[in-house]
């Protein structure tokens, strides 16, 4: 089932799902950079019991799942983060533009780039008319602006986010406002303890 998402109002409570605020990785991992030491945003931290409720993935209880990329508001950083299907754009996306990490809830970490933190909320209890819907959601089939094949292996979909649903001031968080950004994680490696359990990108038309 596909459940449309909403990030509208501020979150006030650091352990709910939400888009932007600080990391609660502070004493388990360092903050994620590029090769060349440029910091990563924080775009989502997602408890692991939202994203069983509603994914349809099943992942250790009581964990965080956090995702970073790559944001620069002063210059052009769309191809660091876009994978359309070419295993050249994975291969560039896989040395550190983005990160999506599990691991427990630790101390509050921020960064300079910071969003502001909104809850992320299921926005109605149905199934949206079909997976063809191109704005926030989370569960069901990923809705690809560009259908090529995903060289992702085991890795499945959890849930997309629309740049344009990003706060005000910030909607260039993924390259561009209409661009989408996706969510994918391996169960697998995230019942074997590993750190990085998944791949988030972005596409656009």
């Amino acid at each position: 089932m596909t459940k449309k998402l909403a990030f509208i109002k501020p979150c006030l409570d650091d352990k709910l799902a939400r888009v932007g605020g600080a990391a609660l990785i502070g004493g388990i991992v360092a903050w994620p950079a590029t090769q060349d030491g440029h910091p990563l945003t924080l775009l989502m931290s997602l408890p692991t019991e939202f994203l069983n409720r509603n994914a349809g993935v099943s992942l250790p209880s009581g964990k965080i799942i956090s995702v970073f990329s790559y944001y620069a508001q002063d210059e052009y950083f769309l191809d660091c983060i876009t994978y359309h299907g070419s295993q050249e754009e994975l291969d560039w996306l896989r040395r550190g533009f983005t990160r999506v990490l599990l691991h427990p809830p630790g101390g509050v970490m921020s960064s300079a780039e910071e969003l502001p933190p909104m809850e992320l909320e299921i926005e109605d209890a149905h199934s949206t008319p079909a997976d063809t819907y191109g704005g926030s959601k989370i569960g069901g089939t990923p809705t690809l602006l560009q259908a090529e094949p995903l060289a992702l292996g085991d890795e499945k979909f959890a849930l997309q986010v629309y740049g344009g649903s990003f706060p005000a001031g910030h909607r260039g968080v993924l390259g561009l406002s209409d661009a989408v950004g996706y969510l994918f994680i391996n169960e697998s490696k995230a019942r074997n303890g590993e750190l990085d359990v998944g791949t988030f990108f972005v596409q656009v038309t």
